[in-house]
């Protein structure tokens, strides 16, 4: 057995264990009612914040594929301007011995723009009506075909027309190969 000083050390001890256990319980128990209360405030900022910049990544990302579409940028400004370029390539280039420098730039842009899609257009020569003849019904096709916002179609009617016209098509190449330094 033990002996009275030593039980009596043995039972403060034990005393001062179970009170220091029981504080260290309760404030650990305040630490986490703290951090969960901490948590339950983040969590409540937090998480509608991340679907709002979720959503709205999303929503941007969808609007800019949406904008890339053929159908969304070949809209009527778009075919109203492949009319509008056939009938000045038409009337310039036929009646006129050089083609004016803003004719000529139309026909660039029109032409980068047709290279974005994958659709290859007619060489173009200034003063030679086949190669008029073929920029106009090329714009044609276009222009039909961009009514139903159809690229398989332009691009099919595209290659019918360039297979239909193949050696006026290469003659073409040839002297404007003949003309660019």
């Amino acid at each position: 057995m033990l002996s009275a000083g030593t039980s009596r050390f043995v039972h403060t001890c034990v005393s001062f264990g179970w009170v220091s256990s029981s504080v260290g319980s309760i404030l650990c128990l305040e630490r986490v009612q703290r951090m969960a209360e901490i948590v339950n405030l983040l969590t409540a900022l937090f998480i509608p914040l991340l679907c709002f910049f979720v959503g709205a990544s999303v929503a941007y990302t969808g609007f800019v594929i949406y904008s890339w579409l053929p159908g969304v940028r070949w809209g009527d400004a778009y075919r109203q301007r492949c009319h509008d370029l056939s009938v000045a390539i038409a009337d310039k280039m036929t009646f006129e011995t050089k083609p004016s420098q803003q004719l000529l730039m139309k026909v660039q842009t029109l032409y980068q723009e047709f290279q974005t899609y994958g659709i290859h257009c007619p060489p173009i020569l200034p003063h030679d009506y086949s190669s008029v003849s073929l920029w106009k019904e090329f714009l044609t096709i276009i222009t039909a075909c961009t009514q139903h916002n159809d690229l398989k179609k332009a691009r099919k009617a595209f290659n019918e027309m360039s297979t239909a016209n193949r050696y006026e098509w290469e003659t073409l190449e040839e002297n404007l190969a003949e003309i660019t330094p």
